[in-house]
């Protein structure tokens, strides 16, 4: 095929994802197919396309209801690639938005020499694309994609930046330079013609339903059950990563209402602290008749868990927080559990959206915007002055048009003191690249939809939920699978009228209704959150202090060019003396600027970071684990670590 003016695509699938090759005009080689199929992995086979060829298709993740349009195209006990073939030589790219699931497709069009790279609506399985010498490489994580593209993977120093203080990058962006993330509900088309894009859905706002608190919360709950069955479909040995809050507890009691073996839920819990759950789990479980395995863990090993990551990913730890989820997967996988269900994104759908207060206003309804704000979760009881902050804060936030907030963002970017670490010229970057305010571009829909859209969308992407849910399973050799993250469920949730959503007692007032009889009480009408700073910060100033300070204060920081290493050398002296909010402020800049430190040096050398921590006692997690119900042929395994 060298030297063809013909569009042309080689792609394989395998054990480590999904590799492709497209070229416009032609010219894959052999070193490119070499690449392709050792970057997808074990089980791989190689496929061309070019000129007439058959159409084709390559799924990655998994669609979800393709029997009801399989029936549509009178087609019976096809695969989910005939499927996709058949669906768009019918509907054209109209078919990508009658798909449901966490998908990635490739789909070859012979009709056009084109080669469509399709993300799902949400962008849960957005892939990693990169162009260079007029190819466009396609990749479905960091692991295929640093051993497919030719050119060796290098930081972008705008998503860095925006890394080191936990800020919203610029939108499709990724940490590496020249590494795209197609944004959810778009495809690229690459033919003879180029490479395009081409957005297929988008939220598109309609009037409330008008519906109230009752029938609000039954629709709400009947999109979650549909949710929760779409990822339990096939899946013989479900888990569930459950916490004593609301969100997840409500995924396990959505899933014992269908059909099927309920999930057994695994929980983090910290015995004689303040912080524990368990006695709520306890309650959960035995209200839901759950099985139930509870990690008991130690503050330690969150730093060792981050290089197995970066190992694994070429990519900096996203948070402490993995340390607590570990054992857990760790745990479902020696159990035979297959599929993982959580809670994660519940912050985004169950929340009121707070804008409905400047919408109000806006209105000339300043009644109505203030009797708003006495309906904001917690505001009973409370003073007048704090009542009024809240109602400010909405208001202003809501009504100040975009290039005002966001000139006046840029400015308090630049003159704060919160990373007194960060050098003047990186703090320009952050300021100048900050894209935390594009809801406010929308001025045709209402205030409170375009923020609720923003968050339950493109939010969503930007701080990578789903990438690192699916990470961190498939480390343990699971598949992430959160039920919160679905299409429908997004689109019910935009349609639920805002003002049935404020409640003076409660936040998440519509799910706890739902959830009425299923969930004990105790946990259901629960406002308390487990505070887990204090945990993040006593491991990051014990065992794990050590090996982070030995990377920050190496000679020759990578991180030098963006931060102050006279300041950093203050931060890695210890916690300061005072608790709460300073010490955890401590604790997320010390993990940030280590992890990407290390980081950093992995994308030069690998063996880099092992060599820079040689002798440093690195101390890996540990955990406790007890068993109240085991699940069905699980180990009964008493202590892990």
């Amino acid at each position: 095929m060298s030297g063809s003016s013909n569009s042309e695509l080689v792609v394989a699938s395998g054990g480590a994802g999904l590799a492709a090759v497209c070229a416009p005009a032609g010219d894959i080689d052999d070193a490119d197919r070499a690449r392709v199929q050792q970057a997808a992995g074990r089980g791989s086979v190689l496929h061309e396309r070019s000129g007439c060829a058959d159409a084709a298709a390559w799924v990655s993740g998994r669609l979800d209801d393709l029997e009801a349009i399989a029936r549509d195209l009178e087609m019976t006990s096809a695969p989910p690639e005939r499927i996709v073939v058949a669906g768009y030589q019918r509907w054209g790219d109209s078919f990508f938005r009658r798909l449901r699931g966490m998908f990635l497709l490739v789909v070859w069009d012979p009709a056009r020499g084109a080669t469509l790279v399709v993300t799902d609506h949400l962008g849960c399985r957005s892939p990693y694309v990169m162009r260079a010498s007029g190819k466009l490489y396609v990749a479905t994580d960091t692991a295929v994609l640093r051993r497919l593209t030719p050119m060796a993977l290098a930081p972008d120093p705008v998503s860095l930046v925006h890394w080191l203080v936990s800020d919203v990058p610029a939108v499709d962006r990724s940490l590496f330079a020249g590494a795209e993330r197609p944004l959810g509900g778009t495809y690229l088309t690459i033919d003879r013609s180029g490479i395009r894009t081409t957005t297929y859905w988008l939220p598109r706002f309609e009037e409330p339903l008008r519906i109230g608190v009752d029938e609000a919360a039954e629709i709400l709950w009947e999109a979650l059950r549909t949710s929760v069955r779409r990822r339990l479909t096939g899946v013989e040995r479900p888990g569930i990563i459950m916490s004593g809050g609301v969100d997840s507890t409500a995924v396990a009691a959505a899933a014992t209402t269908l059909d099927g073996e309920p999930p057994a839920a695994y929980s983090a819990v910290f015995p004689g602290h303040r912080v524990d759950e368990s006695a709520r789990i306890d309650a959960v479980v035995d209200s839901l008749d759950l099985s139930s395995v509870q990690a008991a863990l130690d503050p330690v090993g969150a730093f060792a868990l981050s290089l197995d990551y970066l190992d694994r990913w070429s990519l900096p730890g996203t948070g402490a927080g993995y340390m607590i989820e570990y054992p857990l997967l760790a745990e479902a996988a020696a159990d035979g559990v297959t599929t993982v269900l959580d809670g994660q994104g519940g912050d985004e759908l169950f929340a009121l959206s707070g804008f409905l207060i400047a919408d109000r206003v806006a209105q000339g309804r300043l009644l109505s915007s203030l009797r708003l704000t006495r309906g904001l979760p917690g505001a009973r009881g409370r003073s007048r002055r704090q009542l009024l902050t809240a109602w400010q804060y909405y208001v202003q936030g809501g009504l100040a048009p975009y290039r005002l907030h966001a000139a006046l963002k840029e400015r308090r970017a630049v003159r704060s003191a919160r990373w007194p670490w960060l050098t003047g010229p990186s703090r320009d970057l952050l300021a100048a690249t900050d894209e935390s305010l594009e809801w406010k571009r929308d001025r045709e829909a209402p205030r409170w939809w375009t923020h609720k859209a923003y968050l339950l969308t493109r939010g969503r992407e930007d701080v990578r939920i789903t990438d690192y849910l699916r990470e961190r399973a498939a480390i343990a050799g699971l598949e992430a699978a959160p039920p919160l993250l679905d299409v429908d469920l997004v689109e019910t949730a935009l349609r639920i009228p805002p003002e049935v959503e404020f409640d003076p007692d409660l936040d998440r007032p519509l799910i706890r209704r739902a959830t009425n009889g299923l969930l004990p009480d105790p946990v259901r009408l629960s406002v308390a959150k487990s505070n887990l700073a204090p945990f993040y910060v006593e491991t990051a100033a014990g065992r794990d202090l050590p090996a982070m300070r030995a990377v920050l204060t190496a000679s020759d920081l990578r991180i030098g060019r963006f931060v102050d290493e006279q300041a950093i050398g203050a931060l890695v002296a210890g916690p300061p003396a005072a608790s709460g909010w300073p010490a955890w402020r401590w604790q997320c800049d010390l993990w940030r600027l280590s992890t990407v430190e290390c980081w950093l040096r992995h994308l030069e050398n690998p063996s880099s970071v092992a060599a820079l921590l040689d002798g440093i006692s690195l101390e890996r997690p540990s955990w406790r684990i007890h068993r109240r119900r085991v699940p069905r042929g699980g180990a009964l395994t008493q202590a892990s670590g």
